[in-house]
Order: structure tokens, then sequence, then C-alpha cells
């Protein structure tokens, strides 16, 4: 955790097979807003192309095809395929994290409330799968630490422990607070509460826009459930959510907004989760009943290369 803090953002490593590797947070050019004020944050990306060269084959691999689509506050998108897909590479690309290559070609328009990346000014958050903290120090210390490191400008501790407490509250974390975080020695906390604990720390100075990749992962349906929920109320409050997920139970897609799903590095759909993909899949004859949670997972690699390829299809509400 204090290697995280102190560390500040750098760019995600180059990939070496089918995703990128993530970075933790993500900082704009300029000074973030005060702590507990959220700037509301549209992210619109356009015909995102990322290909990857083999350095001796000189052969190209796509890891995203010309994707479009767009994240906006107070809605939790969700980042959908089956493994290789190119979530984590699309979420890379959109939180600026990808390594300038000779071996990597990007491509696309990327655009914050309007405005190219370059001049964003923005905090962003990023919260990735492994969570890393200090074994022994509490829940409330961890937070306490975060806040410590990432706000100097509360300098009243009583101001710093009442920030704090509200995190707590926030994340469903009060029953845990004084609890030590453990690890594979040691019994601590559980997996789920691990996970909102990593959002706690990336929430510490109020991000405009949180990633994270595949926070479910190694969770039981419960704790899976609730850390869901816990990014869906972080959306509610205005923060724009963007997060990727493999393949999520019926109870976790409910809580989606708008979904984007990939294929190979295609998209194959982007917009709102609930009413429009049944109707929009059964325009080609690929289920009225169309479930994206277990079609879009088992079924889409296969027709990909015969249905979709040919009559591409993109949707973008």
């Amino acid at each position: 955790l204090l290697i995280r803090l102190l560390s500040g953002p750098g760019p995600a490593s180059l990939p070496e097979d089918e995703t990128c590797e993530e970075n933790d947070s993500v900082n704009g050019d300029d000074a973030p807003p005060s702590a507990g004020k959220v700037l509301p944050v549209t992210i619109t990306w356009r015909n995102i192309t990322c290909s990857l060269s083999d350095k001796h084959s000189k052969s190209v691999r796509f890891l995203l095809k010309d994707v479009s689509g767009e994240a906006k506050p107070g809605r939790l998108l969700a980042v959908m395929g089956p493994s290789g897909s190119g979530k984590t590479t699309l979420l890379n690309v959109l939180a600026s994290q990808i390594l300038a290559s000779p071996r990597l070609a990007l491509s696309g328009l990327l655009e914050f409330n309007g405005k190219p990346s370059s001049t964003k000014a923005y905090k962003f958050a990023y919260v990735r799968q492994e969570d890393l903290f200090f074994s022994q120090l509490t829940v409330r210390e961890t937070l306490s630490l975060a806040a410590e490191l990432q706000l100097p400008e509360i300098s009243s501790i009583e101001e710093r422990d009442e920030y704090v407490n509200k995190l707590l509250f926030k994340l469903g974390l009060v029953s845990c607070a004084d609890s030590i975080i453990g690890d594979a020695k040691v019994r601590g906390i559980s997996g789920g509460e691990k996970k909102r604990l990593s959002l706690g720390c990336e929430l510490i100075a109020s991000p405009s826009v949180i990633f994270a990749d595949e926070p479910t992962t190694g969770l039981d349906a419960f704790q899976a459930e609730q850390v869901m929920e816990t990014l869906r109320l972080l959306a509610q409050d205005g923060h724009t959510v963007i997060c990727s997920i493999h393949q999520p139970r019926g109870s976790v897609y409910g809580k989606f907004d708008d979904i984007v799903l990939l294929t190979e590095g295609t998209l194959v759909y982007a917009g709102p989760a609930r009413d429009q993909p049944p109707e929009y899949f059964s325009r080609f004859g690929l289920l009225s009943n169309f479930a994206p949670v277990n079609y879009g997972m088992q079924c889409l690699p296969a027709c990909y290369g015969s249905l979709f390829s040919l009559n591409k299809l993109i949707l973008i509400v």
C-alpha cells in the first residue's frame, strides 16, 4: 500500500499475452477536487484500435479492433466478454495506461467531457485484481494512512478521522474497521472486504472515474454481489464507474446500467444492459430470450467467425 501511495502513477506494462497489465491509479494533469467532491466526467471513445506486432515474425495481433462506446457519470458500465476478448486492454486504454512501444500501435479518439485526453484534468482510480496491503494493519489504520498520504490539505487528525469514518460507512466496512487485514498465515478480513477496502483506498481523493479490473475474481456469490453493490452505489454518488467482468451471475448483472460486449477484441454491443440486448440480437435470429450473462460468454466466440463477422454486428446506443 505504501509503495502504491508514494510511487505515483505510471504506465501499464506492455502486454505479453492477450491483455495488458494494469496500474492502480491514474491522475489528470491538474490538482484533484477537494476531499469528498466529485467532478462528473463523461468518457467517449471512438474507433479504438490496438495492435501488437511480434518481435520475431513481425505478424500483427489485434487486441482491440475499431471499438467505440461511452461511459457516463451516475451509471455503472460493465465491459464483458470471454477470456482474451480485450476487456483489460480496453480499461487500460481508457485509463491512459498503455505503454508506448514500437511494437504497440494505438489509434482512435478518446475524449473526457468532450475534450481530447491530453487535456483532461480529472482524478482517476484503478482498482486492480490483486489487493496489496500491510497484513498487520487494521482496516481503519489502512484508510487513515491512505488519507494522511493522499490528503495533505486535511491537517487535523479529527477531520481525517471523520472522513475515514464516512468512508467506512459508505463501503460497509464498519463492522470490520478494527480487524486486521491478515494474510495467508494470519486470518483477517474476507476477500470481499479486502476488495471494498481497495476501493476505499482509491476513493480517498474523490476520483471522478473508477476503473475496476474484474473486481469479483476469487469471490463467492455473496461477496461478489456486495462488491458490485458498492460499485453501483458509487456510480449513484456521481462517479463514472467502469469495470471488466468475465461471467457475472444474474443478480450481479442486474446492477449494471450499461454494458460493452467484446469478443476477440471486436465490439459486439454497447448500450443499455437490460431491455435492448434481447431485442437487438433477436434481429439476427440469435434467441429472442437473449441472456447476456450466459449467451455472451459461451456462444459469441463460436458465432463471431461466421455471423458476426459477416453482418458487422455493432450497436452503440
